[in-house]
């Protein structure tokens, strides 16, 4: 069933892509979620985005996180929902300016364990082996890392490609714990879920940016900035945001991100190395 629906979504995709023709702007959707899940979540919202602002768009992501990185790094997004350490690098490296955000969320990584595991505290993880969705996935593994850094707890680190694979390999009883975020560990099936429970919590940050490479005209901005400000003040936008995962859209500036600058960028940058 799953793969039937997958190819009905990527046919529908694809149809939505052709009937745009050529001048589509590409819509980049980092990969925290397999592709069958991204496409579900978000083809809806990308449509009924590109029909509420004339702005003609194309849903795109990524095999893995590392990919979407190469690819934003190239500038291969017209837009792209980014997280935070990706915005403050590739704002840098490909020109990407931030114009929205999340409205009421801020980003938080959590640690998850299996729900019958003897583990109680972070300081339990002391030599563990621990899941990650990538080096560069900002609060699942950067600010999570950097917390066990903090406390003086060393483990190993595995990388295993997205959200959904860390919680599947904690449940599956591969790694003793992982990283993820509140809202990945909420979409993930119940079967997996039902397995886990979130030990602990970072910090909170800024959260994901949604941004537009340099040359993008201002007024296809301004019109997607507006569409998107509007899912939350009606009943079908709503649905499409609750299907989406998100809770609706606010204006946003590259200052807004100033929080995780101040984490240092050789201090992050250090974190890609590990």
């Amino acid at each position: 069933m799953k793969r039937m629906c997958f190819i009905l979504i990527t046919v529908m995709l694809i149809g939505f892509s052709c009937a745009w023709g050529e001048n589509a702007l590409s819509f980049g959707v980092v990969p925290q979620q397999s592709t069958y899940t991204i496409l579900k979540k978000w083809t809806p919202l990308i449509n009924e985005l590109s029909t509420r602002s004339g702005v003609k768009l194309t849903l795109k992501t990524a095999p893995s996180i590392p990919e979407f990185e190469k690819r934003l790094a190239e500038g291969g997004y017209d837009i792209a929902y980014m997280n935070p350490y990706h915005y403050i690098t590739y704002h840098e490296i490909s020109g990407y300016r931030a114009f929205a955000r999340e409205r009421d969320k801020s980003i938080v990584g959590i640690v998850v364990v299996p729900s019958d595991s003897p583990y109680n505290s972070l300081h339990d993880l002391k030599e563990k082996n621990l899941a990650f969705p990538s080096t560069g996935a900002f609060a699942a593994s950067m600010l999570v890392r950097s917390m066990l850094s903090e406390m003086g707890i060393p483990h190993s680190s595995d990388y295993v490609g997205s959200h959904d694979s860390v919680y599947l390999s904690v449940a599956g009883g591969i790694h003793d714990a992982g990283g993820g975020i509140r809202r990945t560990f909420n979409e993930v099936d119940a079967s997996v879920s039902g397995e886990l429970r979130i030990l602990a919590e970072t910090k909170s940050f800024t959260p994901h940016a949604f941004a537009a490479r340099g040359d993008t005209k201002e007024e296809l901005l301004d019109s997607l900035k507006g569409a998107m400000l509007s899912f939350h003040m009606d009943i079908k936008g709503r649905k499409l945001l609750d299907n989406a995962g998100l809770a609706g859209f606010i204006s946003a500036s590259d200052e807004d991100w100033n929080d995780i600058r101040s984490l240092g960028k050789n201090n992050l940058k250090s974190l890609l190395e590990k």
